[in-house]
């Protein structure tokens, strides 16, 4: 009986603490997803995981592997896959330290007046033993405003560094009618993708971020 007792009370500590555990444990997945660490080996995600990533509401960092970036730019941009890899060709100069390379996925979610707005940013990231660099020889492979029922008219501007990027995003927000993107123009350090839409479509709001920093590494 005692016994009993004791077990209806740790089960009732248990139900009590379950909106906490709840919480840690969304914690710990936020902060999994916010960076890449280099110095642990890639271990490709498989099309679950990164959906149900995706479908999060966070704000996220993940590893992709060349053929998963890939996919993710041509399902976002509406590009072919193998215009996108016209596109995404090595530069001329190698880096000669990197022994592997792979891509990262960014998302960052913009606010335009009532409306969320999640940026999509693929870099390249190169690895050689515990260390990791994202490659700002190479343009990134996708700058776009993902949101299916909105569109956007404007410029991003990406500025990549070693460890991150600067962003800048500079232009309006209207509910989807006809749009044009131009896609990537720049390459080198700093990289712009311009975008259109027709005169017809309702405006939203404007969308002006500044210049903003992002740690990847």
């Amino acid at each position: 009986m005692k016994k009993l007792a004791v077990g209806i009370i740790m089960t009732s500590i248990l139900f009590s603490h379950l909106p906490v555990l709840k919480k840690l444990v969304e914690a710990s997945k936020k902060k999994k997803h916010t960076f890449i660490d280099p110095a642990q080996p890639f271990s490709p995600l498989s099309e679950k995981e990164l959906k149900t990533i995706r479908n999060s509401k966070i704000d996220y960092a993940i590893e992709l592997t060349h053929e998963q970036a890939l996919i993710r730019a041509a399902e976002i941009s509406g590009k072919s896959i193998k215009q996108l890899k016209r596109e995404c060709r090595a530069p001329d100069k190698i880096v000669s330290l990197a022994t592997s390379c792979s891509w990262v996925e960014k998302k960052l979610t913009l606010s335009v007046n009532s409306y969320s707005v999640p940026l999509i940013v693929i870099v390249k990231l190169c690895r050689n033993g515990s260390l990791g660099w994202i490659n700002t020889l190479q343009k990134p492979l996708l700058l776009e405003l993902s949101a299916r029922d909105k569109l956007f008219s404007g410029v991003i501007e990406v500025d990549l560094v070693a460890n991150g990027f600067c962003y800048l995003v500079n232009g309006h927000l209207y509910l989807k009618e006809n749009v044009v993107g131009t896609g990537a123009l720049e390459a080198a350090s700093a990289s712009t993708a311009a975008y259109s839409v027709s005169e017809t479509s309702d405006y939203i709001g404007e969308c002006y971020t500044g210049s903003k920093w992002v740690k990847l590494l």
